[in-house]
């Protein structure tokens, strides 16, 4: 059950830095680096950079603190979930 908890969390965490990275950048609070997908789509790769350095820098903890623990896996499921599910809710999609 912890382990599930954790995985939940971190889910979270990760999904809410993929969003606010994803959306900041259209208030003009962070600066954009934009994907031009196609002549009328974009997608703000911002989000999944600000996503991306929160996992790496969780993995540096996890690493310094415990080398061989079953943290560094649960770090990484919750991450490729809360990615996934930030793909599948087209967080960072704009239609120019």
């Amino acid at each position: 059950m912890k382990r599930v908890l954790s995985i939940l969390f971190q889910f979270l965490v990760y999904l809410i830095a993929f969003a606010a990275g994803s959306f900041l950048p259209v208030f003009h609070l962070l600066p954009a680096i934009l994907w031009h997908l196609s002549a009328t789509r974009d997608f703000v790769v911002t989000g999944l950079i600000l996503s991306a350095a929160l996992f790496v820098l969780v993995m540096i903890v996890h690493a310094v603190r415990r080398p061989h623990s079953s943290a560094l896996l649960n770090s990484t499921i919750a991450y490729i979930l809360a990615v996934a599910a930030g793909f599948a809710l087209h967080f960072g999609m704009l239609t120019v």
